[in-house]
C-alpha cells in the first residue's frame, strides 16, 4: 500500500507535543524542526503513513540511509507507567507522530546499540528510546550534522564559553527560521533553576530586551530567562540555522 508524506496538519501538533518518557532530547527536537519552515520539510520527507502504517526515515545510521517501518496499531497501543505503577495509553496525550518516531528510535538502538551512550544504557527505563543526546538524534534524523556548543565535555554551563555562547546567541536571533535545542547538565544554582539534564526547544532569543524563551515539553510551559541567567544555568546548544537543512 502506497505510503504519503505526513501533512502539515500532522505536524503542527509537535510544537507543543507532550514529553511522558525520558526523551526530552528527542521531543524537544520535533518541537524545534516543527516551528521551522525547512524543518516541516525534513519532516514530511522522513516520515510518511498510509492506513496502517507509518514510516520513518533516518537519514544517517552509520552513514546510510535506514527505514523504519511503525504499524498504527502499535502506536495507538503503546503504553506509559506511572511512578505509581498504573499505566495508560498515550492515544490522546502525545501526537501518534512522536509515538511512531520514538518506536522507530527503539528500533535503532535495537540494531545498532553504539546510537546510544553507554552511559545511558546503563540507566533504568520503560522504553529502549529514553535518554539519548539530542545532537546524536538530529544527526541520524536530517543525515546532517549540527552545529553544537558544550553538549561534551565536563563544563556543566556556557557562562565558561561566553564569548561563543553570546555569539551563537545573536545569530540565533538574526535567523527566525532556525532550529536549536537547549540542555542542561548537573544544576547547582538553587530552587530557581533549571531541572538537571532536560533538554528544551529554543523559542525566540531577544538580545536587546535580554532574554531567551525556551519550550519545556514535558511541564507545558514557555520559560523566560535573562540571558546571563541562562548561561549559568545551560550547559549546552544544537542545532541547525536554516540554510542547514536546506
Amino acid at each position: 500500500m502506497k505510503l504519503s508524506p505526513i501533512s502539515l496538519v500532522q505536524i503542527a501538533p509537535l510544537q507543543n507535543a507532550v514529553q511522558k518518557f525520558h526523551d526530552c532530547y528527542l521531543v524537544s527536537s520535533l518541537g524545534a524542526l516543527s516551528r521551522s519552515p525547512q524543518g516541516r520539510k525534513v519532516l514530511e520527507n522522513n516520515i510518511s503513513h498510509n492506513t496502517r502504517n507509518y514510516n520513518v526515515k533516518f537519514r544517517d545510521i552509520g552513514g546510510k540511509s535506514e527505514d523504519y517501518l511503525i504499524s498504527k496499531k502499535t502506536v495507538n497501543n503503546m503504553i506509559f507507567e506511572t511512578e505509581g505503577g498504573k499505566s495508560y495509553k498515550l492515544n490522546k496525550i502525545v501526537p501518534p507522530v512522536v509515538k511512531a518516531i520514538e518506536l522507530a528510535m527503539n528500533k535503532v538502538i535495537k540494531n545498532h546499540p553504539s546510537k546510544k551512550p553507554f552511559i545511558y544504557r546503563m540507566m533504568e527505563n520503560q522504553q529502549d528510546f529514553e535518554y539519548n543526546k539530542p545532537s546524536r538524534f538530529l544527526k541520524m534524523f536530517t543525515g546532517k550534522k549540527p552545529v553544537t556548543l558544550n553538549e561534551g565535555g565536563i563544563r556543566m554551563s556556557l557562562f565558561g564559553k561566553i564569548e561563543k555562547a553570546f555569539n551563537l546567541l545573536k545569530k540565533i536571533e538574526k535567523d527566525k527560521d532556525s532550529v536549536f535545542i537547549a540542555g542542561t547538565g548537573w544544576n547547582m544554582w538553587g530552587i530557581n533553576s533549571l531541572p538537571s539534564w532536560h533538554c528544551y526547544s529554543v523559542r525566540q532569543v531577544r538580545m536587546e530586551q535580554n532574554r531567551i524563551v525556551l519550550f519545556d515539553h514535558r511541564k507545558q510551559e514557555e520559560v523566560v530567562l535573562p540571558i546571563q541567567n541562562a548561561l549559568h544555568q545551560l550547559k549546552f546548544l544544537t542545532g541547525y540555522f536554516s540554510k542547514d537543512l536546506m
